[in-house]
């Protein structure tokens, strides 16, 4: 596992010298997928659904780098939250088809999807599909999750009251560097997307790596401090193009790659 971890970061380098001439058909698309669970037991349940059927037939489907995560501050919170990474629209639209001709998925799940409606592992997916920035067209692994190290995430989520100021927003990362002043201080980003739909239309998310939250938040003092930063948000287009932020703190389960 680590020897591919590793061989996927060279590859990325290789990639990330060449993004800015990437089509819009070269950019990666992400599902962000929540399982909205009620109880420990249950959030068992589904994490061996996961482990043991649901993300070695994604990888058996060809996708990688996938990310499985619970909440890093709240020990009452027994949602499960992952990150799929899909190299184009077809393959995700293809994926219940799949599934369901996949042998060893139906035998792997055969218990999971024997539960009673009555009294179901979850309650809900809430799922939202993403396409990536042109300026990080691919999730970037973190150094913590490449050597297995001890990491946390944080998910941030911009809306915007329309779809223009969505567009703006973006742009802010792409076109006047907002997603390189990230990586110039240090600590990275993992991949930035745009809600193509799902939860709080028009968005976009991107997700943050540390060693730990005391990282992080020395991370985001760097930045609030970088007299870039103090430029780049005085551009008059980009004001108020952000109507609300939403973040998380997620840490890595066993199983997760990210």
């Amino acid at each position: 596992m680590k020897f591919l971890k590793l061989t996927f970061c060279a590859l990325s380098l290789i990639l990330l010298a060449s993004c800015n001439s990437l089509s819009f058909d070269e950019q990666e698309y992400y599902e962000y997928r929540v399982y909205k669970i009620d109880s420990e037991d249950k959030q068992q349940q589904v994490m061996k659904f996961l482990r043991m059927a649901y993300v070695p037939a994604m990888y058996r489907m060809g996708l990688s780098r996938i990310g499985v995560f619970v909440n890093a501050k709240k020990n009452d919170d027994y949602d499960i939250h992952m990150i799929l990474p899909f190299n184009g629209m077809g393959q995700y639209a293809g994926r219940s088809e799949y599934l369901m001709n996949d042998r060893v998925f139906m035998d792997d799940a055969a218990v999971f999807f024997g539960s009673s409606k009555d009294n179901p592992p979850y309650l809900r997916i809430d799922s939202s599909f993403f396409k990536a920035f042109s300026s990080m067209p691919f999730i970037e692994m973190p150094e913590e999750s490449l050597r297995d190290k001890k990491r946390i995430f944080e998910l941030r989520v911009y809306e915007s009251h329309n779809d223009e100021k969505a567009a703006l927003k973006r742009d802010m990362f792409n076109v006047d560097g907002e997603t390189q002043l990230m990586r110039d201080l240090g600590k990275g980003p993992d991949f930035f997307a745009e809600c193509l739909s799902g939860k709080n239309y028009p968005n976009l998310t991107y997700m943050l790596s540390a060693s730990s939250l005391e990282e992080n938040k020395a991370y985001w003092q760097n930045f609030l401090q970088s007299p870039r930063w103090a430029k780049m948000k005085q551009i008059e287009k980009y004001k108020g193009t952000v109507s609300k932020i939403e973040k998380k703190f997620l840490k890595p389960v066993d199983f997760s790659e990210l």
